[in-house]
């Protein structure tokens, strides 16, 4: 169940860096990732937990093979998520290279950081590694407990804590905190605010002096 939960540190961290390249270039509202991909993790982590109830209390085949079934929808739902988590972080990625006009200004110093680019290296590593033991785990209980790959202590601990550990490390030193300056909790607030708001905020930002000083025109004269 553990790799749920840092699965859910990555959703997190989509939507800062979203925010952090800029709102506008994302065709999703930083929050909705948020709440897209930690709602389906929440139904992740439910399945695997308890398929391993079911299991674990089992006194028959039959009970034992149905909470097995169930961990198993709960790893091949954990995949399926992943996929379109990395399918909409490419899609994001190839627009903020074909929009690099879009990116934040605000922003910009934390960007071009040497710790928030190893940060991006260690989430892509972490989302890597993450993904693999899924994989790992889907094949092993697909053929239903005691069987052969299921025995082997080797890939076990290569593709199961190994993938983990790595990962842990990978962003114990590439800290998101770390990277973002701490100002990932604050970027939350941004987050929620509506493309609209955006778009008046940047008009408001733009505007010339001159054009929100009001012109004062004279009195007209009497002639005495």
């Amino acid at each position: 169940m553990g790799p749920a939960f840092y699965s859910a540190g990555l959703y997190l961290c989509l939507a800062r860096i979203v925010i952090v390249y800029g709102e506008k270039i994302s065709r999703i509202r930083p929050a909705w990732y948020t709440r897209i991909f930690i709602t389906c993790d929440i139904i992740s982590l439910s399945l695997q937990g308890g398929g391993g109830g079911v299991a674990s209390s089992a006194t028959k085949q039959s009970t034992l093979s149905m909470g097995n079934n169930i961990m198993l929808a709960g790893l091949i739902f954990q995949i399926v998520t992943l996929v379109l988590f990395a399918a909409l972080c490419l899609e994001f990625a190839w627009r903020v290279h074909r929009f690099p006009h879009w990116k934040s200004v605000e922003f910009s110093d934390i960007r071009d950081s040497r710790r928030f680019r190893g940060f991006l290296l260690a989430a892509v590593a972490t989302f890597v590694l993450i993904f693999v033991r899924c994989v790992y785990r889907v094949v092993e209980l697909a053929g239903g407990w005691n069987n052969s790959l299921q025995r082997e202590e080797v890939p076990f601990i290569i593709l199961e804590s190994g993938m983990i550990t790595i990962a842990v490390f990978a962003f114990a030193i590439y800290h998101p905190g770390y990277a973002f300056k701490d100002v990932f909790g604050t970027l939350r607030a941004s987050s929620s605010a509506s493309s609209e708001d955006i778009q008046k905020a940047e008009v408001v930002e733009m505007r010339p002096a001159s054009v929100e000083t009001p012109f004062l025109t004279r009195k007209p004269v009497v002639p005495v």
